[in-house]
């Protein structure tokens, strides 16, 4: 409770199976701090082993997620075996955080949909995942191992990541050549995602930074950091 108490911007995992295992061990690899809640002692004892911060309740009462730092958190993942479960989890951390990206984790078509409706950001089956990465693997493997490689690995030197222009950021309403984001923090921006339906502007030299813009941007960590302070993105802090 103590490590939690210190936290700030980080992942909550709700549900430690399969696919909640995965994602804080991919949490951890990044080194991006997260707190797992579960209620069963053989997951709780696989996160004691693993050096997992956890928390030992039930992830859809609402006191649990508050135990769990959720008003502080910057992310929610939904990953309980019940799909009911993901839903409620979902449209409780939502009440708590309206901030919290949240992902669900979802089984049936009718379930995704309600997932949305309780407030899940983004919902993923595990099944239909599974097809999308095997036939890219298949189709356009090495674009699939230059993305993980960008998105995963510690070793390089160049980071590919994704930095939110904030309504207060200077950045907002100069255009992409006077912003001259490249010279003043040398990180590239490769495309920039607009609005609720992500739609991509046309890329031009005289397209204007818009409030909660996503730039999808690639470069040095110090080069990210440098522009997310420009862009007023705290999650960078």
């Amino acid at each position: 409770m103590h490590k939690i108490k210190n936290l700030k911007n980080h992942y909550t995992v709700c549900g430690f199976g399969r696919v909640g295992e995965q994602v804080a061990s991919e949490l951890q690899n990044l080194e991006m701090p997260c707190v797992v809640i579960d209620q069963d002692k053989l997951a709780i004892e696989q996160c004691e082993q693993r050096e997992l911060i956890y928390l030992e309740g039930d992830a859809t009462e609402n006191e649990t997620l508050r135990q769990a730092g959720i008003e502080r958190a910057s992310g929610l993942v939904a990953a309980l075996s019940s799909d009911a479960d993901n839903v409620f989890v979902a449209l409780s951390a939502r009440s708590l955080n309206p901030n919290l990206t949240i992902v669900g984790r979802s089984i049936g078509e009718e379930s995704e949909e309600k997932l949305r409706m309780a407030g899940a950001d983004r919902v993923v089956s595990p099944y239909s995942m599974a097809g999308y990465r095997i036939v890219n693997q298949l189709t356009r493997p090495h674009v699939t191992f230059f993305l993980d490689t960008a998105m995963r690995s510690k070793g390089l030197n160049f980071w590919l990541d994704e930095i939110r222009v904030a309504p207060q950021s200077p950045l907002v309403s100069l255009s992409m050549g006077d912003a001259e984001i490249r010279s003043r923090t040398g990180a590239n921006i490769l495309s920039i995602l607009r609005g609720e339906d992500h739609r991509v502007p046309d890329w031009s030299p005289e397209l204007r930074l818009q409030a909660e813009d996503m730039l999808i941007v690639v470069g040095k960590p110090e080069e990210l950091k440098a522009l997310a302070r420009l862009a007023e993105d705290n999650r960078f802090e």
